[in-house]
């Protein structure tokens, strides 16, 4: 409190005035639907836990848990990164240059991604034994789990909601939350029936990516452009393709320096191969203005903008 109060007195000063009546009304009823969105996800994330409480032993839920505990740390990146630009977006709309705030959302999703896919990449390869040494073998069975996981981030990664919250879209945001958490729990939960903890986690692969349709779908009709105008996917496919191409190759070099020394050795070793083969990999697809323009060695050279 301190600092923020600091912050507001040199950057601000501290004689402002309270909103009035229309102001707050107007502010409650924009944020308080995204407010119910976003418990509505957070019931969703919930929910599948409670499904693994209920249907497994206790040591199941432990287990699960272990294959959902990568998901906060890695989505601290996406979310600081779409609250940046949010009030950038919200003034280019607001000047009426819906294209800016589209571009700056393309932007941070790619710039994003670039960043995520490397270490998604090294989870996913060296699952299982990043959790035998953090948690011991006793643990292994989370390694299917934490690589669907894996997966539902790499789609999340790709974030919408921050072009629907600037054109105050909490209504639909609610209505689509509470469409994907009915869809997602009971998929989880016949999934879990048929193929135990695994089957909870790609209900929850299944609810994100609903979400993320439905959500497309209202932005190509609110802005009357394709779904396919609305991200540069040319680019994310690059560097998805990138990526793919570093996990393959490290796992080859982590499995044969996994022959000769221990498993720390050989996440390193898989580490440093995925992050030399991923830049290798960027720059032969063409992306190589991006590489440059992450390490602040370049400008923004993005055909699409």
């Amino acid at each position: 409190f301190g600092i923020l109060a600091y912050y507001v007195g040199t950057r601000f000063g501290f004689s402002f005035a309270l909103p009035g009546k229309r102001q707050m009304a107007e502010q409650l009823e924009y944020a308080l639907p995204f407010g119910m969105a976003r418990l509505l996800l957070g019931a969703r994330s919930k929910g599948e836990q409670w499904i693994v409480s209920f249907l497994f032993m206790p040591a199941g839920l432990a287990v699960f848990s272990i294959g959902m505990s990568f998901n906060v740390t890695l989505a601290m990146i996406r979310r600081s990164v779409a609250n940046v630009l949010l009030p950038k977006m919200s003034g280019a709309q607001g000047a009426g240059n819906t294209d800016r705030a589209l571009e700056l959302n393309n932007r941070g999703n790619i710039v994003v991604f670039v960043a995520l896919a490397p270490a998604l990449a090294l989870l996913f390869v060296f699952a299982d034994i990043i959790v035998e040494i953090l948690y011991t073998e006793a643990y292994l069975g989370a390694v299917p789990i934490l690589r669907v996981y894996l997966i539902t981030l790499a789609v999340m990664s790709i974030e919408f909601s921050s072009v629907m919250m600037v054109f105050a879209q909490g209504r639909y945001i609610v209505r689509i939350n509470a469409i994907s958490v009915v869809v997602s729990l009971s998929l989880s939960y016949l999934g879990a029936l048929a193929f135990g903890m695994t089957g909870v986690a790609f209900g929850a692969l299944a609810g994100e990516c609903l979400t993320r349709l439905l959500s497309y779908l209202r932005g190509s009709s609110l802005l009357a452009r394709p779904i396919s105008a609305l991200q540069d996917w040319s680019t994310l496919s690059r560097i998805l393709g990138a990526a793919v191409v570093a996990s393959v190759a490290s796992h080859y070099v982590g499995t044969l320096v996994l022959q000769h020394s221990n498993q720390y050795v050989a996440v390193v070793v898989g580490g440093m191969a995925i992050a030399t083969i991923y830049v290798a990999a960027l720059v032969l697809f063409g992306l190589g203005w991006l590489v440059k323009y992450v390490l602040k060695r370049g400008e923004w050279n993005n055909p699409r903008g």
